[in-house]
């Protein structure tokens, strides 16, 4: 019943179970590790992770689960924050490589499937973006969701335009970028956070802006070179596969 549900199949809403009939805050969480033969991911979900009343752990073939979860008055973050120590669980246990994607909340039982088609899609776009995992949150990929729709012709065309890659950018700005990023283009809290000088981080962002022309303090700049980033990542994370 339960995998009809996250799949669209159920054919009334009678037969949900009693602890899914009421109006309630829900995410589906899909749990995946590549590679993993049909039921170890789910036993072990089962045998690892806090569960309440409202909440139900679904098999979904091989290397993937799905976990309906009633929300408890807990946000999104609130969520991640529980994804990542069910991960770490996981990973003292010999299991590597859990990923986790999690859908938009619904409090309508009938609206679940949305959810867990959230949540898969987070994971498939999280191959392509994988920055800020092992937990991808649908809600808060919206630029990938966005990269998503423009085809792959034209992104090689943009490639071309203005760059393949950022192996140009060595290890120390990428961490520069990167936090300063995380950080809302905020000068203080980025230098606070790399443990520098205001005046070190603006020398490091002018590098950047003479090697790409972007100055990543002005936000049109700084949402150009996101694309752009992304779609390099992209291309690098294909020629691994």
């Amino acid at each position: 019943v339960l995998f009809r549900l996250l799949n669209n199949t159920l054919l009334s809403a009678d037969a949900l179970p009693v602890g899914l009939r009421s109006s309630r805050d829900r995410s589906v969480v899909a749990f995946s590790v590549p590679d993993l033969p049909e039921g170890v991911l789910y036993s072990a979900l089962k045998d690892m992770a806090p569960v309440e009343d409202g909440d139900f752990i679904v098999p979904i073939g091989s290397g993937a689960a799905a976990l309906i979860k009633d929300l408890h008055d807990q946000t999104l973050d609130d969520l991640t924050e529980y994804c990542r120590a069910v991960i770490e669980t996981l990973e003292t246990e010999g299991i590597d490589k859990v990923r986790a994607g999690i859908g938009r909340i619904t409090s309508d039982p009938k609206a679940i499937h949305e959810s867990c088609s959230d949540a898969f899609q987070a994971l498939d776009l999280s191959i392509g973006y994988p920055n800020g995992g092992p937990v991808f949150v649908y809600e808060k990929m919206k630029l990938e969701r966005i990269l998503e729709c423009i085809n792959p012709e034209e992104k090689k065309h943009i490639r071309e335009l203005f760059f393949d890659s950022f192996s140009g950018l060595n290890p120390e700005l990428k961490e520069t970028v990167s936090v300063f990023f995380k950080n809302d283009l905020n000068l203080t809290a980025a230098s606070r956070q790399l443990f520098i000088h205001r005046n070190t981080l603006n020398y490091r962002l002018d590098k950047i802006r003479k090697e790409y022309g972007l100055d990543l303090r002005c936000f049109r700049d700084a949402v150009v070179f996101q694309i752009l980033s992304e779609i390099a990542e992209e291309k690098a994370n294909e020629s691994l596969l």
